[in-house]
């Protein structure tokens, strides 16, 4: 009789291979570097609205040529570095993504070798190969776009809001009271 093998995805397992997953993460430097960078690269990328502002007020305003040709030399060395920051978080998550699959892997064959011979009389050998190279496919998947996306998401809006009271609180609260407006209205509206 052949049993199934439990998965990482099942409901009941969800929390706990979570923990898990973020416990083998917290032990790889290389997502450290990757989240330092890609905050680095949000940092800088905000910068540009408040430069462009800069651009506005003191050079096209006042019409200094100089002011604006400095600003927007100033801007695509800004876009220059933050794209190589974005591109070195990349890479560097990409590292850690597959250090991490390779740590879940091994741990997974460790245990296996730890079974005890009746347990490969219940299970075929290759669903749980199967069942391990697939789970550790999707965590691969989930950390090398999900969680590195919603990192640089969080990171990006807590700066922007930081720059947008930053430069203008008043306005800052006019656009976050239309995007609340919005928010409501389109999740109040029925389905068509």
């Amino acid at each position: 009789m052949q049993t199934r093998v439990r998965t990482a995805t099942s409901s009941t397992n969800v929390v706990r291979v979570l923990v898990k997953l973020f416990k083998h993460m917290l032990n790889v430097w290389h997502f450290y570097a990757s989240v330092a960078l890609m905050i680095l690269a949000a940092l800088l990328s905000s910068l540009i609205p408040y430069i462009m502002r800069y651009i506005i007020d003191a050079g096209i305003v006042r019409r200094s040529f100089e002011v604006i040709l400095n600003r927007s030399s100033l801007l695509i060395a800004l876009a220059a570095v933050s794209s190589l920051f974005r591109l070195s978080s990349g890479y560097v998550g990409s590292l850690a993504t597959q250090r991490v699959v390779h740590m879940l892997r091994a741990s997974a064959f460790e245990s296996m070798l730890r079974k005890p011979v009746r347990f490969f009389s219940d299970v075929a050998v290759g669903q749980a190969i199967t069942t391990i190279v697939n789970d550790t496919g999707r965590v691969e998947g989930f950390l090398a776009f999900e969680f590195r996306m919603l990192i640089n998401a969080v990171f990006s809006a807590a700066i922007s809001l930081v720059f947008m009271f930053y430069m203008n609180a008043s306005l800052a609260l006019v656009a976050l009271a239309s995007m609340a407006a919005t928010v409501i209205v389109k999740h109040t509206q029925p389905l068509l």
